[in-house]
């Protein structure tokens, strides 16, 4: 402030040399940004073949593996050189077009839609920020995308949902452009879904410019391991009790493995509704087929022990420590295969960790995973894992144990309480009893 109430006199000679300076400076740095805008502009003109593409995905759900199928809903975003658009430009606002004012017009299809189709009318523009000849298009799909998955680790598989763009173009090349993403929010029950890949560009067989959306989502194996593995390891582990058996009571024996033989059957069928229907075997077929052949070879085995014993083959000492050998074998195989595949899908998920992009953190991820009940406090907790869990209930026992103890210390102090106020009443009570006696 009190310089700024000084009078200031003429400019010293060195001042007004800066000040010219400064202007020349200004002025060639404004050539320069003209220049650097043309050799931009012509180098857009040159390269004119080439359009930049992004994509932006709004949903993904209804992920079928047994129909083969995903849904989709996304924006495509290009930007391309069209100069019969030029004199449209305006250098203050958004000038919109449609697609008659094109040269060349972006037809996009998707070349493994089932029944995905543009489900708005395309946003052509002319931005202000562009250089001239730019033109901004953008248009949204929406619908059912055919899957091709490869199933040989169901359900511990992890899926590639691929959506093929295909042009008519011939003498133009799609590039990808910076900005692409989901922006999905809520979470699958059954899937997790992973950021998206960079969109793929290539030219097809007849030289079309043609790119692919990816996006990977990996199985929750949850539901199928607890009700079908695990319930097929029950039934099959039955097949042991059995043994309990006099070995040569052939007719106690098969009617315990047949009946769980018949069960299994019966739950495979009633399963296959759940599991794709492919050509070869999964990692859960495998399973399954495996437990079959597993109480197959106890009948088989009980048979041969029965047969052998009732026809003078073998004593019955000799048969019962036969017998025991062989169900210490069976056990010995149940217990290794199992070993065995826990170890296999341990190496697949080991091999497949630096191939998998992060996991998108959707907003209720946790919320469809399990649904808690305390009975001690009467409250409903959507946070999935036991140990989250456990720890609620510790803590609610704390407080409950807490507030039974100060409610008992709380009667004890009332009851303190009453008696020294009784003790206080008798007190002044009593001469006032005695002088009316």
């Amino acid at each position: 402030p009190r310089l700024s109430r000084r009078r200031r006199g003429p400019a010293a000679p060195h001042e007004e040399h800066a000040a010219i300076v400064v202007q020349a400076y200004a002025r060639g740095a404004a050539v320069r940004r003209a220049q650097v805008a043309t050799r931009t502009l012509a180098k857009e003109v040159v390269s004119s073949h080439y359009v930049y593409v992004r994509y932006t995905i709004y949903s993904i759900h209804a992920i079928d593996a047994v129909n083969q199928s995903f849904h989709a809903d996304f924006k495509l975003e290009m930007r391309l050189v069209d100069l019969t658009t030029v004199h449209k430009r305006s250098p203050l606002h958004r000038v919109f077009l449609n697609e008659e004012n094109l040269a060349s017009i972006p037809f996009i299809t998707i070349a493994n839609a089932i029944d995905a189709e543009a489900c708005e009318m395309a946003i052509i523009t002319l931005n202000p920020t562009d250089p001239p000849g730019i033109v901004r298009w953008e248009q949204r799909f929406r619908g059912n995308i055919r899957l091709i998955q490869v199933l040989h680790n169901f359900p511990f598989d992890t899926q590639e949902l691929k959506i093929e763009l295909r042009t008519e173009w011939h003498f133009r090349q799609l590039r990808p452009m910076m900005g692409s993403g989901c922006s999905q929010v809520h979470a699958l029950a059954e899937w997790d879904l992973r950021e998206p890949l960079p969109l793929y560009c290539y030219r097809n067989e007849s030289q079309r410019a043609c790119a692919t959306i990816t996006v990977q989502a990996s199985r929750r194996s949850f539901f199928y391991v607890w009700n079908v593995m695990v319930v097929n390891f029950i039934l099959c582990t039955l097949g042991f009790t059995a043994f309990g058996i006099e070995n040569f009571i052939l007719g106690d024996r098969s009617g315990i493995t047949l009946t769980l033989l018949l069960t299994l059957m019966a739950f495979k069928f009633t399963v296959a509704d759940i599991i794709p229907k492919v050509s070869y075997f999964t990692f859960i077929d495998v399973y399954m087929f495996i437990g079959f052949l597993f109480l197959i070879a106890i009948i088989v085995e009980n048979f041969i022990i029965a047969g052998a014993t009732t026809r003078g083959f073998y004593r019955i000492p000799d048969a019962e420590a036969i017998d025991f050998q062989i169900m210490l074998y069976l056990a010995y195989f149940w217990a290794g295969f199992h070993v065995l595949m826990v170890a296999m899908i341990g190496l697949y998920f080991f091999r497949l960790r630096n191939r998998l992009q992060p996991v998108m953190p959707l907003e209720d991820a946790h919320s469809v995973d399990s649904i808690y009940v305390n009975p001690l406090s009467g409250f409903t907790t959507h946070r999935g894992g036991s140990k989250h869990h456990w720890r609620r209930v510790r803590y609610t026992v704390r407080d409950a144990l807490n507030e039974k103890v100060l409610s008992k210390k709380a009667v004890r102090a009332r009851r303190t309480a009453a008696k020294t106020a009784g003790k206080g009443s008798a007190s002044t009570a009593g001469p006032g009893l005695g002088a009316a006696g």
